[in-house]
């Protein structure tokens, strides 16, 4: 989709396996280590962070990067699809009723 993701990415004290900076994306793969409570309250917390930054974030298990690589990479294409906002800026005096629809399906 050409968007750029960064591997082991720096978010304030947390370091998100991958990270979607164009549409604040940040990607989780977790081992089974992330089954005990200690780390599911560990992870609510660094999600409500990342939240606060406005940042989505989506986890995939191991078990389902190495044994359903389409399926996950399906999910993110229509996370990132669904989080498409158009960008509209403002336009000069007496162009308000011109339309920007044909760069929105370009970008699509």
């Amino acid at each position: 989709m050409g968007c750029k993701f960064f591997r082991q990415y720096g978010i304030g004290e947390y370091i998100a396996d991958f990270y979607c900076p164009q549409h604040k994306l940040a990607i989780e793969v977790d081992g089974s280590q992330h089954h005990s409570n200690d780390s599911a309250e560990y992870d609510r917390v660094r999600a409500d962070f990342m939240c606060s930054l406005d940042i989505r974030t989506i986890r995939f298990s191991n078990l389902d990067v190495l044994h359903n690589i389409d399926g996950v990479l399906l999910q993110i294409a229509e996370e990132m699809n669904s989080a498409l906002t158009p960008f509209h800026p403002p336009l000069p005096k007496g162009e308000r009723g011109s339309s920007n629809k044909g760069e929105l399906r370009e970008l699509l």
